[in-house]
C-alpha cells in the first residue's frame, strides 16, 4: 500500500477531515518509524500495515483531543455537546486502541510471525535464508 492509500485509510478510521494531509502523513511516516525503525512506507510488509494504520490513528486521535481541549459547549439545532465530552471520547478510542496495539505485538502469535518472516545471511548456504 502507498502512502496515498495509507493516509485515505487513515482518514476513513478517522472520520474526521480536520487534520492536513500533511499532519496525516507525518502521523504515518512517524508510525512506520515506531513500529519498526528499519522500515519505510515504501517497504512495510503488507502483513504489518493494519498495526501502522492503528499507530498513526492513535497519535491523530491525541493530537484531536489536544485542539478539542478547550472547555465550551457546541450546538446546532438545539442539540449542544461539551467540548470535554469530545475530549474524552478521543482520548478513550486512543487508549483502548492502544491496549489492543500491545496485546497483538507482545502475543506469541506476533512473535511466532516475526520470527518466521526474519531473513538472515548464512554463511554455510552463501545466500540469505529465512523469510
Amino acid at each position: 500500500m502507498n502512502l496515498e492509500e495509507m493516509r485515505e485509510r487513515l482518514r476513513s478510521r478517522l472520520g474526521d477531515s480536520s487534520l492536513t494531509t500533511e499532519e496525516l502523513d507525518f502521523e504515518l511516516r512517524n508510525a512506520v518509524f515506531r513500529h519498526n525503525p528499519d522500515w519505510t512506507i515504501e517497504t512495510l510488509p503488507e502483513n504489518e500495515e493494519y498495526l501502522v494504520l492503528k499507530l498513526a490513528q492513535i497519535s491523530c486521535l491525541y493530537t484531536l483531543a489536544s485542539r478539542e481541549a478547550k472547555n465550551y459547549r457546541i450546538g446546532v439545532d438545539g442539540v449542544s455537546i461539551d467540548k470535554a465530552q469530545r475530549v474524552r471520547n478521543y482520548l478513550a478510542i486512543a487508549e483502548n486502541l492502544e491496549k489492543e496495539y500491545q496485546s497483538i505485538i507482545n502475543s506469541e502469535d506476533y512473535a511466532k510471525i516475526e520470527v518466521e518472516n526474519f531473513k538472515r545471511y548464512s554463511a554455510r548456504l552463501n545466500r540469505l535464508v529465512g523469510g
